[in-house]
């Protein structure tokens, strides 16, 4: 990347997110486009291919209101986009990714329920997973009680550590892949990443007679955090929300149908087809044996007027009728 023209925005995977692995922290600040607060730093990633090389870049860890997180990672200088800017150009690239298809398909709503006669009920199931989770981390917090204590006594001693690495860390400055920096500091930080490491062993020789235990515990710790607040779900009347999808699966058809047959197999996507046309103001004449429709241009696009034109002639000539047998007759006024 350091030979690019361009500058990047990427995202790290979670369990690449580690407190260690970050130095020159600035002060919290607030996202100014979202609820969520961030911190600007530098973040010190090793080569998965090659053991030992490290890289150093700026990264904005974002901690949204709602309990998640992540950490996006930049070439792009502070003096050039500051943090909320960061987070911001990346979020705003997804109109052109993800959203582009999501939108594609808003027309018709194909991409969620409907949700009439929706009601918000309490879901039994649920509500006892959630009672059975809390009973037996309760009970494996109980057998594990005395070990927990221990690993409690040695977690303890870690955020000094990991602080005082993250000073030593700060202190000094990644060249081609190497850590530059005094002797002195160097062995001190050698020093220090031993003792972490020390507690860490520690920990594990702690949590080893009770393997399946604590695995058993970290996995129900992990489900039962996952559905917190998931007591209550929507009901939704399913044969209203089927009437719903049919209709809406109908009026996708018709789009198609108008925009193959009826605008000489013009490619348009159905939100600027529903624009273009639909939107379009008009009035409606009843006669005896007929219903003309009167559809007012937008002199604005005299181009796909054009188009349009042409295509309700096909249309006229298929001879549409009302269900009183009247025949629909269209036109551009």
């Amino acid at each position: 990347f350091s030979k690019s023209d361009y500058h990047y925005i990427t995202i790290l995977d979670t369990n690449q997110i580690h407190e260690r692995k970050f130095k020159h922290i600035s002060p919290i600040e607030r996202y100014r486009y979202g609820k969520a607060s961030l911190n600007d730093c530098l973040i010190e990633l090793v080569d998965s291919k090659e053991p030992g090389y490290i890289y150093e870049s700026r990264a904005v860890h974002v901690h949204w209101d709602n309990g998640r997180e992540c950490c996006l990672v930049t070439s792009i200088p502070q003096n050039i986009f500051d943090a909320s800017e960061v987070v911001k150009a990346y979020f705003d690239r997804w109109p052109f990714c993800e959203k582009q298809y999501a939108m594609m398909k808003a027309a018709v709503c194909f991409y969620q329920v409907v949700g009439y006669g929706k009601k918000y009920i309490s879901d039994e199931s649920m509500i006892y997973r959630i009672k059975k989770h809390q009973t037996d981390l309760q009970q494996l917090r109980h057998e594990l009680k005395i070990p927990l204590l221990q690993i409690t006594a040695n977690e303890q001693k870690l955020p000094m550590l990991f602080e005082k690495e993250r000073q030593l860390k700060e202190k000094s400055r990644v060249k081609y892949g190497k850590r530059i920096q005094l002797s002195r500091n160097q062995e001190a930080l050698k020093t220090c990443q031993q003792d972490i490491r020390k507690i860490q062993r520690d920990i594990l020789k702690i949590e080893e007679p009770f393997k399946k235990k604590f695995a058993t515990l970290r996995k129900k710790s992990k489900e039962f955090a996952r559905i917190q607040g998931k007591q209550n779900v929507y009901h939704v009347d399913v044969e209203l929300d089927q009437l719903l999808t049919s209709f809406r699966l109908t009026f996708a058809n018709l789009l198609a149908f108008l925009a193959k047959e009826i605008l000489d197999d013009m490619l348009v996507e159905m939100n600027t087809l529903i624009q273009s046309i639909l939107f379009l103001p008009g009035a409606i004449e009843q006669l005896p044996d007929s219903r003309k429709v009167y559809i007012n241009k937008n002199e604005k696009d005299p181009k796909f007027m054009k188009k349009l034109s042409r295509g309700l002639v096909k249309l006229n000539a298929l001879k549409i009728r009302h269900q009183s047998g009247a025949i629909y007759e269209f036109a551009l006024v």
